[in-house]
Formats: structure tokens, C-alpha cells, sequence
């Protein structure tokens, strides 16, 4: 590897107008044509540099030897080829050589493989020009991320790195992890496309909780389900830096979902959550509601194409009625009908709300959802997309209240206006054969104001009396009818209750199976120990267990230090016997362990304080 050192100003003007890092010449990367280019290279262009080998070691060194770092990649092309002769010969690239003084190396759809990685890493060591890094499809797999890992690690320029489509897998999520852990320069990074499954998740998991750097996380069509779901869902809540996070066509569902639904109760800082094309349901509504409620700082939130139906539409109808942060709202292609529609929009009609697109992709409203929603855009900046206004609404998830019965609306006047039932017959009984005419019947009901139409109280008095065979109706069975409909109100509340002590209880279990409890205990009293970490991170399987922990021997030995020292105290990872080459990283407290004053302080440097344990005892060290 070749020693980069940074000439003077006047030494390098002569071969470059702008030699600094901070005014670097744009440079062409070339038309979309090039990104399928094989770039088969002549021998002219392989033996490119070849002559600076010649000159005189104490000669000026040039622009593209100091911080563009030209040579070092033909060098080692040159080198690794000689290194073993069973390998196929590594034929120079000529957009990486023209691309190396840019500021974007864009190789995308190029398919150079594992080998091409080794010479790109060691140019882009010590290269002082690139800031972005394109490699989309180009098949490195585990092996090229090794070597591009350990060539990043140190890099102090590139920020955007798209490894989108690489199959890197398992392995490869190791070197990911190894580099985001390592880099705190790189801000935008895609990781789509990767096959990366539910036992990568801990990797996965461990970068967005440790890493402060990385603002956009693009993860989507991976496979993550429902055991790397809880995992990333747990880490979404620690973590204070990530501005957007992607994952769409992960095939998250049941406890995956609901465990990222609840990370936005304790992430106050994302700002694009993009969950499209999973399954989150019932459940994954459930804990937006809740999240929706308390969270300020979401920006906009796709939920498209979820499963979600007209349940699930009040759900986050409801979270979104005291929400007042999100702008943008992508709910489409869900089976919400138009009774779902209608419980959205009466949601942000509020005067706090913030919402400036609802997209209903895919779904018809009805007139009065269309109506109501151009109301609300006179008020304010708001738009809706759907896909259609129907004339009648969906018999699916549509609420009737039922129509109370005539007897009920009379017991209803009864208890409102203090008035005993025989006492609306008693006048009219001048013979006191216990009993009046339906006529009589009728007469004394619209005489005492009873809100009920005179064919409707003919209908009740035939329902009291009908029984008898006679036309007259019978002070007992009117007293009888009374007695029954109190009995069947009665029912009716505690069948009502019951049900909402049933849909409590299975709202409860879908909650409590996303995102481990709160451990109240530990709040306030330094990092969390291996010992106390939360269930879901160390019991459950598929997460963060003792069989599949990040352990030391998965990265390089220059990582060790790092891990147990820096990181482990300022980023938040708890090491188990650092002594130990087979320390466990951790992600470390649960949930709402943090506070936003607390977080904020993360970039202060702390000092340890004494503080005595809440059990009594020993003191133990903290940070203040």
C-alpha cells in the first residue's frame, strides 16, 4: 500500500488549477451507456503509469500519486496478478483510472466481482477526491466487501456508498458492519437487494444503534421477516442519528411489524420512515396508533400495500387525530374501503394537523370523503390522491348503529323525564279495568311528548298487548315489556363490556410481543450489562443470543481495540469478559431508556461518577 502524503499548495498547482479537497473539479462520469461497458482494455491502458515507475525517486511527486492515488490502483492490479499465477489477470478499469480525480465513481451494472475489489479498496485508501461511490449490481459478493471494508475503514471522503444488489449475504452483512462501525464519514449508504435474512439482522441491527453518522439507510428488498424485524425495531429505538431508513419488501409481519411500529414511541429523530409492500395488519396498525400519538418529529411514512383494512385505518385514524408532525401519509393499495378513506380525512381535519398528502392510491372515497377533503384544503395546504369517487359506500367494514327498538327510545323519555309507566295510562283509565284502548294509548303518549311517530306507538302498543288477544293494552304487560327491555339492556352493556375487555387483552399481547418491557429499574443508572440486557436480545431465537453473537473473531484484530475501547464506552456497547477474544456486542439498553436530554449529551465528553446502587450494596461507575 502505497503512503499518500499531502504535498504543499505550490507543488501540486503546477498539475492540478484546484488541489484542495474542499474545491474539487467536477469531473464527467460518463453517459448511461458506460454503466454496461465491459471495458476490455488495451495494453496501452494497463501498462498506464508505467513510466512514473521509471523516473527518479526523488522527483516531484504528482497530483494523481498524493491524493487521487492513480498508480496505486495500476500498481495493484500489476501486483495481485503476480501474486498467484492460477489467478485470472485483473485488466485495469479505465472509468475507476478516469474516475479516481472525481468526486463520483460510478460503476453500476459494471460486474467486476470479488478480484476487481482488491486494487478499487487500495486506491480509495488514501484517495483524497471521492465522495461518492456507485457499486450497484456489481456481483462483489462477501469476498469484494471484505476487501472494500478494510480499504474504506480508514477513508476520511466518500460519504455515499451504494452496495445495492451485491448478494453479499451473511458474510458480507459481517464487513458491512465491520466498516459502519469503523467509518464515521460515510452518511448515505444503500444496502438493497443483498439477500440479507433474519440471522443478519444482529449486524444489521448492531449499525443503526451504534453508528452516529449514517443519516440514509436504504434496506429494502431484503429478507428481514419477522425475528429481524423485532431486532432492527429494537435498534430504531436507541437510535438518535438516522434521518431516513428504507424497508420496503422485507416481508415484515406479526411481531417484525409491531416492533417497528413501536420504535417511532422512542426515536425522535427519523424523519422518512418507508415500510411499503409488508405486511403489517392489524397489528402493525395497532402500533402506529400508539406511536403516532406521542411521536413529533416523522415526517412522512409509507405503509403502503400492507394488509391493511378498514380496521386497521381507524386504528391509525385514531394516532393520526393527536398527531401533529407527520406531513405525508402514503396508505394506498390497502383494502381500506371507503369507510377507512373517510376515517382518515375526518382524522387530520383538526386545525393541528400537519398533513399535507394523504395517498390513497388504489382506493375509491366516497362524495362526502371528497367533500370533506376539499374543505380542508381551503383552510390549508392539503392534497388527497385516490383512486376514485363511487356513488354508494362498500358493505365491507362499514359501522351502522343499530336502531333502538321502540320500547327502548320510551324507557329512553322514561328515565329523562322522571315519569313511571302506569302513570301514562292512569288518566285515561276511568273504568280501572287496568287497562285502554290503543287509541287511548296512542292519545296519552303524544299528549306527554313521547318521541315516538303515531304509527310507531301503535306498533309498541300491539307489541305489549298482542299477546292477549285483545285490542286493549294491559297495565301488567306493559310492565312486563318494561321489565324485559331493562333486562336486555343490561345484557347488552355487559356483552359490550366484555368485548372490550376481550379486544383490551389481545391489543395488549400484540404490543407486548413487539418490542421488549421496560425495564424501569435500570433507568438513570449507567450502561446495561450483558446479564440485564432485554429479553428479546438475548433469549429469542433468531436475535442476538450467545450462539450468534457479533464476536471478535468475526472482524479483523484491528477492530478489537476499537470495540472494547472507544466504542464501548461512547457508543454504547456493552462487551461481556473484554479479556476474551469472544466478547459479544450487544445492542444495550432497552427501549425509553434514553431520554432526548440524555441523548443529546452522547457527543459531550462524560466523566465517571460514584453512584450508589438502588439495591444498596457495592457502588458501581456510571456516566454522568
Amino acid at each position: 500500500m502505497a503512503t499518500c502524503i499531502l504535498p504543499t499548495i505550490f507543488e501540486v498547482s503546477e498539475y492540478s488549477d484546484s488541489c484542495t479537497p474542499n474545491s474539487l473539479p467536477e469531473v464527467d462520469t460518463g453517459t448511461d451507456s458506460d454503466f454496461y461497458d465491459t471495458d476490455l482494455e488495451t495494453e496501452e491502458i494497463a501498462n498506464y503509469g508505467q513510466k512514473d515507475n521509471d523516473k527518479d525517486k526523488d522527483s516531484t511527486p504528482r497530483a494523481e500519486d498524493i491524493y487521487i492515488c492513480k498508480n496505486v490502483y495500476l500498481e495493484s492490479c500489476r501486483v495481485d496478478y503476480k501474486k498467484d499465477w492460477c489467478k485470472q489477470e485483473i485488466v485495469p478499469q479505465t472509468r475507476i483510472v478516469d474516475s479516481l480525480a472525481s468526486k463520483t465513481i460510478n460503476l453500476q451494472y459494471r460486474s467486476l466481482g470479488a478480484s476487481h475489489m482488491t486494487p478499487l479498496a487500495k486506491s480509495l485508501q488514501n484517495n483524497m477526491r471521492v465522495e461518492r461511490l456507485i457499486l450497484d449490481g456489481c456481483d462483489i459478493q462477501a469476498e469484494g466487501m471484505q476487501y472494500l471494508a478494510e480499504g474504506l475503514a480508514d477513508n476520511v471522503t466518500v460519504q455515499f456508498l451504494n452496495l445495492a444488489n451485491n448478494n453479499l449475504r451473511y458474510e458480507g452483512a459481517k464487513w458491512v458492519a465491520y466498516l459502519l462501525l469503523k467509518n464515521k464519514i460515510i452518511k448515505h449508504v444503500i444496502l438493497s437487494g443483498n439477500k440479507f435474512g433474519d440471522d443478519t439482522a444482529k449486524f444489521i441491527g448492531g449499525i443503526i444503534e451504534v453508528n452516529n453518522s449514517v443519516t440514509y439507510l436504504d434496506l429494502s428488498h431484503n429478507e428481514f421477516r419477522e425475528k429481524g424485524g423485532q431486532i432492527i425495531g429494537a435498534a430504531l429505538g436507541e437510535n438518535y442519528r438516522l434521518d431516513t431508513l428504507r424497508l420496503g419488501w422485507n416481508g415484515l409481519r406479526n411481531q417484525g411489524a409491531v416492533a417497528i411500529g413501536q420504535s417511532l414511541q422512542y426515536n425522535d429523530t427519523l424523519k422518512v420512515l418507508d415500510v411499503n409492500m409488508n405486511g403489517f395488519g392489524y397489528g402493525g396498525s395497532l402500533a402506529l396508533k400508539i406511536s403516532l400519538k406521542e411521536n413529533t418529529t416523522l415526517r412522512e411514512l409509507d405503509v403502503s400495500n400492507n394488509s391493511i383494512n378498514w380496521k386497521g385505518a381507524h386504528l391509525i385514524s385514531q394516532g393520526l387525530h393527536d398527531n401533529t408532525g407527520l406531513e405525508i401519509l402514503r396508505i394506498g393499495k390497502n383494502s381500506l374501503t371507503t369507510t377507512g378513506c373517510m376515517d382518515l380525512v375526518e382524522a387530520i381535519s383538526h386545525e393541528n394537523s400537519s398533513l399535507k398528502l394523504l395517498d390513497l392510491q388504489s382506493v375509491s372515497v366516497t362524495d362526502e370523503t371528497e367533500l370533506l377533503a376539499a374543505a380542508i384544503s381551503s383552510q390549508r395546504e392539503f392534497r388527497i390522491q385516490h383512486g376514485g369517487v363511487v356513488t354508494c359506500p362498500d358493505t365491507l367494514g362499514i359501522r351502522e348503529d343499530k336502531e333502538p327498538n321502540h320500547m327502548a327510545k320510551l324507557m329512553k323519555f322514561i328515565k329523562s323525564s322522571m315519569i313511571r309507566p302506569l302513570e301514562l295510562l292512569r288518566d285515561f283509565d276511568k273504568t280501572t279495568k287496568n287497562s285502554v284502548s290503543e287509541d287511548e294509548f296512542v292519545k296519552r303518549m303524544v299528549k306527554v311528548g313521547v318521541p315516538l311517530h303515531k304509527f310507531q306507538m301503535r306498533e309498541l302498543a300491539r307489541e305489549v298487548c298482542g299477546q292477549n288477544g285483545t285490542d286493549d293494552v294491559d297495565y301488567k304487560k306493559l310492565s312486563d315489556a318494561v321489565t324485559d327491555q331493562i333486562l336486555r339492556s343490561r345484557e347488552s352493556v355487559y356483552k359490550e363490556r366484555d368485548e372490550k375487555r376481550r379486544l383490551k387483552a389481545y391489543n395488549e399481547s400484540i404490543l407486548g410481543s413487539g418490542l421488549p418491557a421496560l425495564d424501569i429499574a435500570s433507568k438513570g443508572h449507567g450502561r446495561r450489562t450483558a446479564s440485564d440486557a432485554s429479553p428479546l436480545l438475548t433469549n429469542r431465537e433468531g436475535s442476538l443470543s450467545d450462539s450468534q453473537s457479533i464476536t471478535m473473531t468475526s472482524f479483523p484484530l484491528i477492530l478489537d481495540s476499537l470495540l472494547v475501547g472507544k466504542l464501548a464506552t461512547d457508543e454504547g456497547i456493552d462487551m461481556v469478559d473484554s479479556s476474551k477474544s469472544t466478547a459479544k456486542l450487544l445492542l444495550s439498553r432497552p427501549l425509553g431508556d434514553v431520554s432526548k436530554k440524555e441523548k443529546k449529551k452522547k457527543k459531550i465528553k462524560r466523566k465517571k461518577r460514584p453512584l450508589e446502587h438502588p439495591e444498596g450494596g457495592t457502588c458501581v461507575e456510571v456516566y454522568s
